[in-house]
């Protein structure tokens, strides 16, 4: 078997990735910006070079953040680029690393599962701008033809450093406005994503697949709320009722003039009181090592050391 190229390493995820397939035995190759820019055309031969014999392409670099033109360059252009990259050097797999926030929330009904069924936002304009350059992603790699895609979807991925989320309200220094206390956070902690790229790459090309990764034990919203309260912040917490704050994202119908949480489709891709599954992700031999307790330890304890 070939050796794994893997993107991003220099990131919270990447870095992590490198680590795990090395422990399961792998030759890891990591490209960082240094070694090729994604987002440069001219370096697609070289980038080329660095994929040629390699038995999958794991892709985890891009931008978290941003507007729209850093988010187009960090995730589709070098998507573009890597992928061509990619197919000039035959490499039969690719783990392309996602997100749940490509999924349509406003059909879903509260308390509803949310699983590798539930459909693709299809009015990316209605989200915001990291949703649709998720979006123009993956299309990019399901338009490859000449390797078998691997799409991971992670929830929040959370660790050290990493403990607030969209998720669970708007942060004002020591308050936090949340929206009610139901539903389940998706939370994957990262050394369990890290692992489920592993599994991932384990079980070799196969065509096409898709799969959520987020934990087993996820918390309700207002669980991991209480839970941070416990270790000193948020000091206060004022919860609007979701149903009360669902009606008055109505107020503003044309949601294209608004931004945030008073858009009705991002605030129901952000805070709908729903389920996840990561059934598919089972499927492929991954189970998380490490359950929500010890990854709050452990993300706690290593913030405060």
């Amino acid at each position: 078997m070939g050796h794994i190229v893997v993107t991003g390493t220099r990131g919270f995820l990447g870095s992590r990735v490198v680590r795990a397939l090395q422990d399961a035995g792998h030759d890891v190759v990591a490209l960082t910006r240094v070694d090729a820019d994604l987002s440069d055309r001219a370096q697609i031969s070289k980038l080329a070079d660095r994929c040629k014999g390699a038995a999958c392409v794991v892709h985890c670099a891009g931008a978290m953040s941003g507007d729209r033109a850093v988010l187009k360059r960090d995730m589709v252009v070098a998507s573009e680029n890597l992928c061509a990259a990619v197919q000039d050097a035959h490499v039969p797999h690719v783990v392309l690393i996602s997100s749940m926030a490509v999924y349509r929330m406003r059909d879903l009904d509260v308390g509803g599962m949310v699983d590798e069924r539930t459909p693709v936002e299809d009015q990316p304009g209605r989200r915001d701008a990291y949703t649709m350059a998720k979006l123009l992603q993956e299309g990019v790699f399901r338009r490859g033809t000449e390797f078998d895609l691997t799409v991971l979807r992670p929830g929040v991925i959370f660790g050290a450093g990493r403990i607030t989320n969209a998720h669970m309200g708007v942060a004002m220094g020591p308050i936090l406005v949340g929206f009610g206390r139901d539903g389940e956070l998706p939370l994957t902690y990262v050394d369990n994503c890290a692992d489920a790229v592993v599994s991932s790459v384990k079980a070799g090309p196969d065509g096409l697949r898709v799969a959520n990764v987020v934990d087993e034990d996820l918390p309700t919203r207002g669980a991991y709320i209480d839970r941070l309260r416990a270790n000193g912040w948020p000091t206060v917490v004022c919860n609007i009722p979701w149903r009360m704050w669902h009606k008055m994202t109505g107020l503003f119908p044309d949601s294209a003039k608004w931004s945030g949480l008073l858009r009705r489709d991002v605030f129901e891709a952000r805070m709908k009181p729903v389920r996840y599954s990561n059934a598919a992700m089972r499927g492929l031999g991954w189970r998380p090592a490490v359950d929500f307790k010890e990854a709050m330890r452990r993300a706690l304890e290593e913030k405060d050391g």
